[in-house]
Order: structure tokens, then C-alpha cells, then sequence
């Protein structure tokens, strides 16, 4: 069995595979290094595993799930097992494990709809569309997506229930959700009880109450843990640990750079991964960084020859300048890559590149020797 541990994804990203979990300093980052050890999990290699990217939410609130599950007794009702697995510096991912069962669950009982209905008081949980499988060995309602869109309202502020117009997030809107979502897939008496509850809330005071999302109820929080501390402290493992691997190591295979993946990179950042590249070099490391990510990375009038860069996904990246002999950029997406002026093209690799077209190039014969360089893709370094 191989063991995972919890962290998370922010803003600059070295993502390095290793057969073990990445060991968090917990003097430099206690909170995290605590909540990593408080998440940590087994997932047996036989089973299918799913990454679910950056989203640790989806952790936190299936941990509160299984909480509730247990302080009410729900024994027909269980969560899909999620963790955080931590490859390397600064990397992070959501792992779900697989749950093999049956979506659309089919005949509901009434003890199973009774507890369906005791987790939507406590969770707010409407996401019902092939969202809860009955498992094929336990028998049990398995809740699989845990994001807070979820438990977030997926309707007007207010609805129409039999005549009577109520707030989306009352007892009651709820339980109408979830009678609409699973009637068809309900046992008859399990159908009338649903009814009858209904009719209930719209009589009582009870119907009124508001139902809160699981992301905003702290009652189910683990109250040792400081969430703000936890995501200060990773936004600076994040930021920091990539580059002063890559600058200490200089090679890391299967890995990635990225400099804020969802907004153009900073210069302030664009600097430190020069700075870690050129650490690197001047120790003599062989830099491998093949599956390497960036968003508007300047690597402009750099030494950049030799670099295994195999694999990447370097959307408008600037390397106009830099001596590129010897580099590998096979299987490359390059998109809208800048590469006016660079030195030792004879000897880089392009093999299996892509977005060729979109390279900004000024020369059109650079551009057209690329294209046959892409095309070439027996000749590929690995």
C-alpha cells in the first residue's frame, strides 16, 4: 500500500514525482506540516485512483461528511475515501479513490431516504445527479463529490412548493430537492414517507430553519487546525520550495514550474526561476524538467543549453535571446512562445513539438526548419 499525505496548490508549482510522500518541514511549517499529518491516508494500489487537482476542499468537507455520517448513526450512508497527496516541493493533489458500485442508485427504502434526508439538514448536500452510488460490496449510499458546489445551491433564492413560496436554503426546500432528484429511484413506501415529510415541514416552523453548506458550518471543523495559518503557510512552501529545489538540485523528472497558472507571471517571480536555473548551471546540474508548466515565463537571453524540457506546456513563454543548443523540447506545447534571435537552434530538439504555428518567430525560415524539427519524431531524447 502506498501512504499519501495532504497539501495544497497555490501559486508557483515544481511538481516531482517520487515512490515516497514529500516530508513538509514542520518547523518551517508547523500548521501545515500538522494538517498533513492529520490527512494522511491509505489507498490500496488495486484500486482506481482519481486526481482531482488543487480543490483540498473537497478533502476537508468529506472528512466533515464522514463526522456527520457518524455522530448520527447514518449507517447506510458513507463517503468516497480522499486525500492529498504530496509528490514533491511545493506540489500538491486531490486523490480520490475509486467507490465501484451502481449511479443511478435504484430503490431507495425508507430507512435509507430517512438518512439522506438527516445528512441534508446537516450538510446541505444537493448535487444528486450520478453524485451518490450504492456500493457493490458494503451495500451503502456513497457520497463521491465533495466540492462546495455540492452543497452550494444550484436554484432561485426562493421556490414554489406546493402553493407555498419558501427560501432555497429552508429544511424544507431541501428535502422538495431531493424528493424531485430521486423520486423515480425510490421503493413506493418510501415515496409516501417523502411526501408526508414534506407536508410536514410546510405545517411546521421547522420547514423555515435554514440549512447551512458544510464548507460554512464550523461545528464539523477540526478546531486544532487554523485554516487561515494552514493556507499562509502553503502559499509560501508553494512559492518557495520549487525554486530552491530546482536551484539546489537542478534536475527533477516528471516535473513542472508553474508561475501563476491562471494569470500572467510576475517579474518578481519570472526572476526567481532564472536565479534557480542559473544556480543550477553554475553547480554543474544537469537540469531535467520535462512536463514543465508556465504561463508568461521570461527566460529571455539566458543560458538555457542542454535543458530537458521534454513534455512541456510553455504557453507565452520568452526564451528570445537564449542558447538553446542541446535543449530538449520534444512533445513541447509551445504556445505563442517567443523565440526571436535564439542561439544553437542546429542542435535543439523539437520532435513531436506542437503550436509551431503560433511561435512568434520573425524569421520565417527559423519557422519553417521548427516545423521540419517537429515533424522529425524519431529523433527525441528521453
Amino acid at each position: 500500500m502506498k501512504k499519501f499525505s495532504i497539501g495544497l496548490m497555490v501559486c508557483v508549482q515544481l511538481i516531482c514525482a517520487h515512490n515516497d510522500e514529500y516530508k513538509i518541514d514542520p518547523v518551517v511549517y508547523p500548521m501545515l506540516a500538522k494538517v498533513v499529518t492529520e490527512f494522511s491516508g491509505v489507498i490500496e494500489p488495486t484500486q482506481r485512483v482519481y486526481n482531482k487537482g488543487d480543490d483540498f476542499r473537497r478533502v476537508f468537507n468529506a472528512a466533515a461528511i464522514k463526522k456527520v455520517i457518524s455522530k448520527n448513526d447514518l449507517d447506510c450512508l458513507d463517503v468516497a475515501k480522499k486525500y492529498i497527496s504530496c509528490t514533491g516541493p511545493g506540489n500538491c493533489q486531490v486523490l480520490a479513490q475509486e467507490v465501484q458500485g451502481h449511479s443511478p442508485i435504484q430503490l431507495l427504502s425508507v430507512r435509507e431516504v430517512e438518512q439522506l434526508v438527516t445528512l441534508v439538514f446537516e450538510t446541505g448536500f444537493q448535487d444528486w445527479d450520478f453524485n451518490v452510488i450504492r456500493d457493490k460490496y458494503s451495500k451503502k449510499l456513497v457520497f463521491i463529490d465533495t466540492e462546495d458546489a455540492s452543497f452550494s445551491a444550484f436554484i432561485p433564492d426562493s421556490m414554489m412548493i406546493q402553493g407555498q413560496i419558501l427560501p432555497s436554503s429552508s429544511k424544507a426546500a431541501h428535502v422538495f430537492t431531493l424528493r424531485n432528484s430521486l423520486h423515480e429511484l425510490m421503493e413506493p413506501e418510501a415515496q409516501i414517507w417523502m411526501q408526508k415529510k414534506i407536508d410536514e415541514l410546510l405545517k411546521s416552523p421547522e420547514g423555515l430553519t435554514e440549512v447551512t453548506a458544510i464548507f460554512l458550518n464550523k461545528k464539523n471543523d477540526d478546531h486544532s487546525i487554523d485554516f487561515s495559518q494552514f493556507k499562509a503557510e502553503f502559499k509560501v512552501f508553494q512559492q518557495d520550495e520549487p525554486i530552491k529545489h530546482l536551484a539546489q538540485m537542478g534536475l527533477c523528472n516528471n516535473c513542472s514550474v508553474t508561475i501563476k497558472s491562471w494569470s500572467y507571471g510576475t517579474i518578481e517571480q519570472s526572476q526567481k526561476v532564472r536565479d534557480a536555473i542559473m544556480q543550477a548551471k553554475s553547480k554543474g546540474k544537469h537540469i531535467v524538467l520535462r512536463g514543465f508548466t508556465c504561463r508568461s515565463l521570461n527566460l529571455s537571453n539566458m543560458d538555457l543549453s542542454g535543458i530537458d524540457f521534454s513534455n512541456s506546456k510553455m504557453d507565452w513563454a520568452d526564451i528570445s535571446g537564449s542558447n538553446i543548443a542541446g535543449a530538449n523540447f520534444s512533445n513541447a506545447y509551445l504556445y505563442k512562445m517567443k523565440m526571436n534571435n535564439v542561439q544553437g537552434l542546429n542542435t535543439a530538439v523539437f520532435a513531436g513539438a506542437q503550436c509551431i504555428d503560433d511561435l512568434e518567430v520573425d524569421d520565417s525560415m527559423i519557422r519553417s526548419q521548427l516545423a521540419l524539427k517537429a515533424k522529425n519524431v524519431t529523433n527525441q531524447h528521453y
